[in-house]
């Protein structure tokens, strides 16, 4: 919260607020992404209200605009935990990630479930994603789709991985 107000004070001059905050978020997420943020609503810092709202696809392109920035990047990819850390302790354990590395962070309301980061392939090709469920019933149904969604992503880089390393063999 006190870095969302810290956004918009440093990009208004004005004292920051949640307003002025999430119209700053706002531009920087259309400034790296480069579309427009429809549907993005940021309601407080927290990301834990109801009221802050994104789409997937913009999660997306924001998760994409990291990769590509030699400077944020690295410190981002830093704060993501791997499977068996963090919020991923007890995710994909029984999952066949083909190799693949990924990297994710979770996010939980009651009826509300997201996971979203990227999946990198042993060659290196990296692929961000997310998959976010609201209006849930129950959140385990969900996991199960986030994790499924993840490991086909796994398995496709598996197998270009695989198409690749034979073809430079022949």
């Amino acid at each position: 919260e006190s870095l969302l107000k810290h956004l918009g004070h440093a990009r208004t001059g004005k004292p920051g607020s949640w307003a002025n905050g999430g119209e700053t978020l706002k531009a920087i997420v259309m400034e790296r992404t480069g579309t427009r943020a429809e549907g993005l609503v940021v309601a407080d810092g927290s990301g834990m209200s109801r009221h802050n709202r994104i789409s997937p696809s913009l999660m997306t392109r924001w998760l994409s605009s990291f990769a590509n920035d030699s400077i944020t990047g690295p410190a981002f990819d830093a704060t993501l935990p791997t499977p068996g850390q963090g919020t991923l302790k007890t995710r994909f354990a029984r999952r066949d990630l083909h190799g693949c590395q990924v990297m994710a962070k979770t996010g939980y309301i009651n009826g509300v479930s997201a996971l979203s980061g990227y999946v990198t392939g042993p060659d290196g090709h990296r692929y961000a994603f997310s998959v976010i469920g609201n209006d849930l019933p129950q959140a385990r149904p969900c996991k199960r789709l986030q994790e499924e969604v993840v490991e086909a992503i796994a398995s496709h880089l598996g197998k270009t991985t695989t198409r690749t390393s034979k073809a430079g063999r022949n």
